[in-house]
């Protein structure tokens, strides 16, 4: 999401600011800039990826995955463009004042689903697959699952701990998404293995 704040201190009259300073709004444009280059960047080296899997003759399920995500990441991104210009052009009926503390919270409260998810689909792939055999595109997605549980518990700590100023948000952006795709690549990963069946 693209970070937007509010400028939350009063003037010299008491009252509040309506809107952020310039140099605010240059390091609010500058962050997004930075979120939005490296999610781009992420959809590329997954497709590029998938394209090297393919030429090495690795398994068509994890392939398939890889462009799903791939798929996902750009699917995102579109979904986020058209959110920030509707958000842009509406008026706010957010539950937050757009600080970064409150941004903070929800991603610390998201970032808590995500990893939820994530556990209980590690502790169903493990029992389910027991002892036995598992193809490589499960074991791709369990390590997806995993590093994705990390980053979650990674982001979780630095939210909670401080998110001070626009960069710490920019940062906590990313960490978010690459936590959000860890996970959609860790289940795309298991629903290619068993349809590839």
């Amino acid at each position: 999401m693209r970070p937007e704040i509010e400028e939350g201190e009063g003037s010299p009259e008491g009252g509040k600011v309506s809107g952020p300073s310039s140099g605010q709004a240059q390091q609010e444009s500058a962050s997004w800039n930075f979120i939005m280059t490296a999610q781009i960047s992420a959809g590329f080296v997954a497709v590029i990826v998938a394209l090297m899997m393919m030429s090495a003759n690795i398994a068509n399920s994890l392939v398939g995955a890889t462009l799903a995500l791939a798929a996902i990441i750009f699917l995102y991104l579109a979904v986020n463009l058209l959110w920030s210009s509707l958000s842009v052009r509406g008026a706010s009926h957010g539950h937050d004042d757009g600080s970064p503390l409150s941004m903070a919270a929800m991603m610390a409260k998201g970032t808590q689903m995500v990893v939820t998810v994530q556990g209980v689909t590690l502790g169903l792939i493990f029992a389910f697959a027991g002892k036995g055999d598992v193809g490589i595109t499960v074991k791709v997605g369990a390590a997806a699952l995993v590093i994705g549980v990390i980053l979650g518990l990674l982001l979780n700590t630095l939210v909670l701990h401080s998110v001070s100023t626009i960069q710490c948000l920019a940062m906590a952006g990313i960490l978010y998404s690459a936590t959000i795709w860890s996970a959609c690549y860790g289940l795309v990963c298991i629903a290619a293995s068993l349809l590839n069946r």
